[in-house]
């Protein structure tokens, strides 16, 4: 991506981010109202959310992580023809968003100054896994089991890797030798 690019995406980040805030300052009192019931908390928390979901990803959200099984699967003699990656946030979007509601509503100038570092820091962030283990590891971010991203994904049974981005191209195009040069780190 070239640099206009992502200084346009980076502008349209940080726009986004200052409407979020606003929005969480604006539903922040019907959140705490003591007359909301839980059902509409949960409801709130997953409109929440879904702003989260939709805001660009930059570049540095990526943790710098894939799974072993998605890396073995992108080895040509893996047996799988076409295979594909998911981008798993760490923190779950409904947590997220029950996070800033219960923390930040209300409290729109510091708001607007901590949600843009926030998501790029925390609730943005996401590993490379297979859709399998992406499935896999939803019931172990629900909220009543959830406790951080490392106990997830040890509980879905999932090994995380550290590569670099010249390894994660070179995974993605299934070339053998780079993924045998990785797999031989573990």
């Amino acid at each position: 991506m070239n640099q206009g690019a992502n200084k346009k995406r980076e502008a349209k980040l940080r726009e986004r981010c200052e409407v979020l805030a606003g929005v969480l300052v604006s539903v922040g009192g019907l959140y705490h109202n003591e007359s909301t019931t839980k059902d509409q908390k949960a409801y709130l928390e997953t409109m929440i959310g879904a702003a989260l979901w939709y805001l660009p990803v930059p570049k540095e959200c990526w943790t710098g992580k894939i799974s072993l099984e998605a890396i073995r699967a992108h080895h040509p003699d893996s047996g799988v023809q076409r295979p594909k990656l998911t981008a798993d946030h760490e923190y779950p979007r409904k947590i997220a968003a029950g996070e800033l509601l219960g923390r930040h509503a209300g409290e729109r100038a510091k708001l607007s100054d901590e949600l843009l570092p926030l998501y790029v820091g925390k609730y943005g962030r996401f590993n490379y896994v297979t859709p399998q283990e992406n499935r896999s590891l939803m019931p172990h971010q629900r909220r009543s089991a959830f406790v951080d991203p490392a106990t997830a994904y040890l509980a879905a049974g999932i090994t995380l890797v550290a590569v670099t981005e010249g390894e994660l191209s070179q995974i993605k195009k299934r070339n053998a030798a780079a993924i045998a040069r990785v797999l031989q780190r573990l």
